[in-house]
């Protein structure tokens, strides 16, 4: 299935959350999905995904329970925007 195709497909059966410049995400359950659109995608990927980036940023980021193999997609936990970490931590 071609690309275009394939971010149609998962639009229809998952839940589409947004999309930047680089990455699609989408919400499954309490996990969000961020796949890569392009390089930059990925090089954001692998720094969410670093195990050194996530405990350097345990108290704001959220947490990454998955990763594809090549960093196209990671699977990270879901955080409430109205009980953001980053906005909680940065504001005291």
């Amino acid at each position: 299935m071609p690309p275009a195709e394939k971010i149609e497909h998962s639009r229809a059966e998952l839940g589409y959350l947004g999309e930047g410049s680089s990455r699609i995400a989408y919400v499954l359950k309490d996990r969000v999905l961020k796949i890569a659109m392009n390089k930059a995608g990925v090089a954001q990927n692998k720094v969410e995904a670093n195990v050194r980036t996530q405990e350097i940023l345990k108290p704001w980021a959220a947490k990454v329970f998955d990763r594809g193999p090549d960093f196209h997609w990671i699977l990270q936990e879901k955080v409430d925007a109205s009980n953001n970490k980053t906005e909680r931590v940065w504001k005291s």
